[in-house]
């Protein structure tokens, strides 16, 4: 856990001090904290699909200062930790011949390139294209004996969302996130962002 909080800091930090030398300017940072439901979905053939998680993160994020009529360019680094959920018994209820009882939990780390595009004075589209790291651990029980089991994976995620700007500083957004193909992440977040997306033009 502690790494990808760490790499997702360091991918952050490392584009911002690119930029501000390119540019001249300060970094413009801000962070922000989200939940939702991990949308699980690992049901193959008679294997009942386990429950969702629910979890709680964080980001940090750093926008470009390049401004670009009603397109804000940004990049994120995100950690989200599955606190609740994650029920799962394969095989339907009452079946007698495999008795599998487990519980797992999910986390997850990314870092995204992310694109804001205005739609309104205070709204916005997001579109956002990145890598997750992903891992999974479970406690399960076997015809009575308890086990151990996880594993991890990086995948290629890509996620949608539409935000808004309470004020200056506050945005609050809600997202759909392709984690890997059996998981889906659909959050709400608020940010705490110096920055607007461009006001939309006169023209």
């Amino acid at each position: 856990m502690e790494k990808s909080i760490l790499l997702s800091l360091v991918f952050v930090i490392i584009f911002a001090g690119i930029t501000e030398s390119l540019y001249g300017q300060k970094t413009e940072l801000y962070v922000g904290i989200k939940g939702g439901i991990f949308l699980v979905d690992w049901g193959i053939g008679l294997y009942e699909s386990p429950d969702n998680i629910y979890p709680i993160g964080g980001l940090l994020g750093y926008t470009f200062p390049l401004e670009l009529e009603n397109i804000e360019i940004s990049i994120e680094g995100e950690f989200n930790y599955g606190i609740a959920g994650g029920n799962w018994e394969p095989f339907t209820p009452g079946d007698t011949a495999m008795q599998i009882d487990a519980e797992y939990d999910l986390w997850t780390g990314a870092g995204y390139g992310v694109l804001r595009f205005n739609m309104a004075q205070k709204a916005y589209l997001k579109a956002k294209i990145g890598i997750v790291y992903t891992n999974t651990n479970a406690k399960f029980a076997l015809f009575g004996q308890k086990y151990d089991a996880g594993g991890d994976d990086t995948d290629l995620s890509l996620g949608v969302g539409l935000g808004f700007n309470v004020t200056d500083m506050i945005g609050i957004e809600t997202e759909f996130t392709i984690i890997e193909s059996s998981v889906n992440y659909l959050s709400f977040g608020v940010n705490l962002m110096p920055r607007h997306t461009t006001k939309i033009s006169d023209n």
